[in-house]
């Protein structure tokens, strides 16, 4: 029987592209938040990187512009599975003025 334990992250996201979750096991984004605080638009990559890769074209999710002080539209993440050792990345071209919410759940399989 599956066990899901839900948990939550939040950061920023970086002028490089960086891990913002790394799955220890099969792991379920249940809802994601992106929030411009810059005073212009900013484009956000976002990347689905397979245990021990990196971040490259080949894996981005998606891309998506967000104007000053809004939000990307919420749950663009919503159901996406990571397998263990699968990461998601993220980058901006501006450090620390994107800030990112991520709940999710661990499904342990006993």
């Amino acid at each position: 029987m599956a066990k899901a334990t839900p948990k939550t992250a939040r950061g920023q996201v970086s002028d490089t592209a960086a891990a913002v979750l790394t799955a220890g096991i099969q792991t379920q984004i249940l809802a994601n938040k992106l929030f411009n605080t810059d005073t212009s638009a900013l484009t956000v990559t976002v990347y689905k990187v397979p245990a021990g890769g990196s971040a490259t074209t080949a894996n981005i999710l998606f891309t998506v512009t967000i104007n000053a002080s809004e939000s990307a539209p919420r749950n663009m993440l919503a159901g996406e599975v990571l397998g263990a050792g699968d990461a998601l990345f993220m980058v901006t071209g501006t450090a620390a003025k994107v800030n990112w919410d991520l709940s999710y759940q661990e499904i342990a399989v006993d």
